[in-house]
């Protein structure tokens, strides 16, 4: 437990100042977060973090991640044409590869890149925008994660996902879901950010249930591949995809609702 608080602190402790420089210095730290994130799924499959198919995935994380900063002058490099060309060249490659790159590992790559790059594209704009939004979104993750722990430890019964997450109940997690409720309320009332999050209540629901979501999908992936972390860079609490498995869906999510309106920007 002592070892999972301090790595909680060091990690905060650069977390915090690379997020209130923001600029490149932000948009570089997200990057590098999606690419260490992005090497550990692929890790999982066994695909070499420095094979040809996983720089490709990296070049192509870099230009999602930071798609807004290249658009304005390079339009034809958006989102959509970066996974399409990746795609392509990863189809070409894999028929020159002597089965080195197959068909589940193209499929697994593509995930990856645009699964965890939307996400961290979408951590970039919101950075811009709304400085406080960051934190709003992190609280109702973990006030969610550590109120299904809390509730569900003490009044858990039915099991919410027995095969992929057996500690889990659904007590557990509609208890996270009102424990975030309260602390959105109590955030927003202290740093008002509802210019860029309406209806604030109903988003808190939706995006709580998300990050539940997005844990029992990382722990699905890693029971797939038959691993217990998907890393060791955090001691005490594996890798970094184990620490923003809920993050990256909470901010696909997020990506979606922008796109009506919802999150303006």
């Amino acid at each position: 437990m002592l070892q999972r608080i301090l790595t909680a602190l060091v990690y905060l402790a650069i977390f915090i100042p690379v997020l209130m420089i923001g600029g490149w210095v932000f948009d570089l730290f997200a990057f590098l977060i999606a690419a260490i994130i992005f090497s550990e799924l692929i890790s999982m499959k066994g695909i070499a973090t420095n094979s040809f198919e996983a720089i490709i995935g990296y070049i192509s994380l870099f230009f999602i991640v930071l798609a807004d900063r290249f658009v304005e002058n390079f339009p034809f490099m958006t989102s959509a044409n970066v996974v399409i060309l990746t795609t392509l060249l990863l189809l070409v490659s894999m028929l020159y590869s002597k089965w080195e790159i197959t068909i589940d590992k193209v499929g697994l790559l593509l995930l990856g890149i645009f699964y965890i790059g939307n996400a961290f594209q979408t951590f970039v704009v919101i950075r811009d925008v709304e400085f406080l939004a960051i934190f709003y979104i992190m609280v109702i993750i973990w006030t969610t994660d550590s109120g299904a722990y809390l509730i569900g430890r003490k009044y858990g019964k039915n099991k919410l996902s027995p095969i992929i997450s057996p500690n889990k109940t659904i007590e557990g997690a509609a208890g996270g879901v009102v424990i975030s409720l309260a602390a959105s309320y109590l955030f927003m009332l202290l740093f008002p950010v509802t210019r860029t999050i309406y209806p604030s209540f109903l988003i808190v629901i939706l995006l709580s249930i998300g990050g539940q979501l997005g844990d029992l999908i990382e722990s699905a992936i890693k029971r797939h591949y038959n691993v217990k972390d998907s890393g060791s860079m955090l001691p005490g609490h594996g890798g970094l995809f184990d620490r923003f498995d809920s993050l990256i869906f909470v901010m696909n999510i997020i990506k979606f609702l922008m796109d009506f309106g919802i999150f303006a920007y």
